[in-house]
């Protein structure tokens, strides 16, 4: 499971989100490449302003039967 938290920016509000298995793995991936500053990812949205992003791996949960 992984749990990606956008901090958003002037125009956009922060956001967050859950995936699990393959997608977990490819945005995972992705995020790696992206620039870092201190303890958060980054990247530009379409407004030019600068979006700080943090994720977290965590295993995933198993139900009791």
């Amino acid at each position: 499971m992984l749990k990606v938290t956008d901090l958003g920016c002037n125009q956009h509000r922060w956001r967050q989100c859950v995936l699990f298995a393959a997608e977990a793995e490819l945005l995972k991936d992705i995020l790696f490449n992206l620039p870092r500053e201190g303890d958060f990812h980054t990247y530009i949205c379409e407004h030019g302003q600068t979006h700080s992003i943090t994720f977290q791996m965590q295993p995933a949960r198993i139900a009791a039967v």
